[in-house]
């Protein structure tokens, strides 16, 4: 989280989030990331390219 505040939400979890903060979301799970405030959200997101056995 590089700036503003957000609600994350995983299958089963959600988790108030601000500048500062980090999530780890696993592999396939679906999740949301929603900015509940009137500030600006800013967030990087980085998905490791996984080399998949033959």
């Amino acid at each position: 989280m590089l700036e503003g505040k957000c609600l994350a939400k995983g299958e089963n979890t959600q988790k108030k989030c601000i500048a500062g903060n980090f999530i780890f979301i696993p592999a396939d799970e679906k999740h949301q990331i929603k900015n509940n405030s009137k500030e600006t959200l800013k967030i990087l997101c980085v998905i490791p390219k996984l080399k998949r056995e033959s």
